[in-house]
């Protein structure tokens, strides 16, 4: 994903309204009594529908963002490109799972007000949230190696605990404790209820996020060392940093505010060893003013935690538009973008163009030819002379990584032809499997590349149309699809690119390379000699 700052402000506003949402309902079901309390439940139910809106307003913005990121950030496209993005991509197949949801969530809230105090509308409201934060899951670092693999259940199940936790602490911070203090009873007998609930919540909340977080963590770091040698881990830290606070707070609350609250109340306390006072507080002035102020300073202490909570959220979000350590790339190639990768198709998009089939023994003699074209000099760049070029690349060569071109036994390379060449290019496609179709466009446009409408971008040299994966998974009796095209370089120098236009492949796994045009005669670094093809 991109790290512009409105793509990541837009996923800290959705992961912002997803933890609200869970986090509100949890309070309401697990930390608020059982009996009505007008006062309070009513403002947990306005702030409940005003989380339901920015959860509503989120899921837009973070499909424009989306789509934003797919075009290269180019607003007149945007329109155009969202049929496209929910058609073809899976995190346009992934989102749409919200819109049902959403239409439950609000259900849910409609019918709260009416049921003075019964729960199953937020339990119903709680299993449609709970849906929106498995979409965000689906479409995350987690699920570049499939859906429903057991890293998206436990980044899931973390999502869930944490929400629980942070979103709590704004429905206090919000909702509870103004209401608490507005109060002209005592309100430490209420709050050491409400506030001995919200702590076994926010622990049994903790020990599911150390866990999930721990597991999490070593699978997108694949070692500890990560955690302070890469931009990423550097990140993480920061973000540990501030969930190590928030338990600070929280222990603070938990081991001294909570057991003076009980003092107040006239219970007797969690914990005797700390230096709190004994006995039972008399219902007079000098109870009501001490209970006012121990309830004001664990409010004091929750809100603190809460802005931790906040800071937290800010940078999960930044993570989610930072590469992993270990997807990093390896050999100059990347895996699919997170949440863009492209399944079949069975639409024309883009169109498959002209080619012709070949069987085995046809694509072998191609790709030795291939394997020998050009001259290749120290840097792995291929140069090709004269006024007429034959270019026979290859895409996705067996034994060769995944989303590449191979050209003169190179991965990608750099091709220097001269200026005013007319070219002959052809693809062969050896790739497999659904979505696996390529073409190859030629274009000035310098990459990062949008993962949709790749043959729209202008200005474009030559287009060769995408041809399908082979016809089977065995290499030896499968068809190969083979296509051509002519172009003529520009008459001046300059530098292009050649490119997969299909959706997500340039843009996400990076399935392109230069093309350097020179002029007539221009000098060649030294030759370099070149191995057999790796067939």
């Amino acid at each position: 994903m991109h790290q512009h700052p409105l793509y990541i402000g837009l996923t800290t506003f959705d992961v912002l309204a997803v933890v609200s949402s869970i986090g509100l309902i949890a309070c309401w079901l697990f930390v608020l009594p059982r009996k009505p309390l007008a006062h309070i439940d009513g403002a947990m139910v306005r702030l409940l529908g005003v989380a339901a809106g920015l959860l509503t307003a989120s899921s837009v913005g973070i499909l424009v963002a989306r789509t934003l990121e797919m075009e290269g950030g180019h607003w007149a496209g945007l329109l155009p490109a969202l049929p496209l993005v929910l058609k073809v991509t899976h995190f346009g197949h992934v989102w749409l799972f919200r819109l049902p949801a959403l239409a439950v969530l609000w259900t849910g809230w409609f019918l709260i007000p009416r049921r003075e105090r019964r729960n199953w509308p937020a339990w119903l409201m709680l299993a449609a949230v709970a849906g929106i934060a498995l979409t965000r899951s689906e479409t995350g670092h987690p699920a570049d190696h499939g859906d429903f693999t057991l890293a998206v259940w436990i980044d899931w199940v973390h999502f869930l605990a944490g929400s629980a936790w942070v979103g709590s602490l704004f429905g206090m911070a919000l909702a509870v404790f103004p209401k608490l203090l507005a109060s002209e009873e005592n309100p430490a007998i209420l709050a050491a209820d409400i506030f001995g609930r919200l702590s076994r919540l926010a622990g049994f909340a903790l020990g599911i996020v150390l866990l999930t977080g721990g597991l999490t963590a070593w699978h997108e770091l694949g070692s500890w060392a990560m955690l302070w040698s890469s931009s990423y881990g550097r990140i993480l830290s920061i973000k540990l940093l501030f969930v190590a606070t928030m338990i600070g707070l929280g222990a603070r609350n938990r081991y001294g505010h909570l057991p003076r609250l009980r003092v107040l109340s006239g219970l007797k306390p969690l914990t005797t060893w700390l230096p709190l006072g004994r006995g039972k507080a008399k219902n007079d002035a000098s109870a009501l003013s001490s209970g006012s102020s121990a309830v004001r300073r664990c409010a004091q202490t929750v809100s603190t935690e809460a802005l931790f909570g906040l800071a937290v959220i800010v940078m999960a979000s930044i993570l989610l538009h930072g590469m992993p350590p270990a997807a990093m790339p390896h050999n100059d190639t990347l895996s699919s973008m997170s949440g863009m990768s492209v399944p079949a198709v069975t639409g024309p998009l883009p169109a498959i163009g002209p080619h012709r089939w070949i069987d085995w023994t046809e694509a072998r003699a191609y790709v030795e030819h291939s394997a020998h074209a050009g001259t290749v000099d120290r840097t792995g760049r291929v140069h090709f002379s004269g006024k007429k070029v034959r270019i026979d690349l290859v895409a996705v060569q067996p034994h060769y990584p995944d989303m590449s071109f191979e050209l003169a036994d190179r991965v990608n390379p750099t091709i220097v032809v001269t200026a005013g060449a007319r070219i002959t290019l052809s693809l062969l496609n050896m790739d497999y499997g659904p979505g696996m179709d390529h073409g190859v466009i030629v274009t000035s446009v310098d990459p990062p590349f949008p993962v949709l409408q790749m043959e729209h971008l202008h200005p474009l040299l030559a287009a060769l149309e995408p041809v399908p994966s082979r016809s089977a998974r065995s290499q030896q009796q499968s068809r190969y699809a083979e296509a051509t095209m002519h172009f003529a370089t520009p008459a001046t120098p300059g530098t292009y690119y050649y490119a997969c236009q299909w959706p997500g492949h340039a843009a996400g796994d990076r399935m392109y390379g230069k093309l350097e045009v020179r002029a007539v005669g221009g000098s060649m670094a030294s030759i370099d000699s070149r191995g057999p093809a790796h067939f």
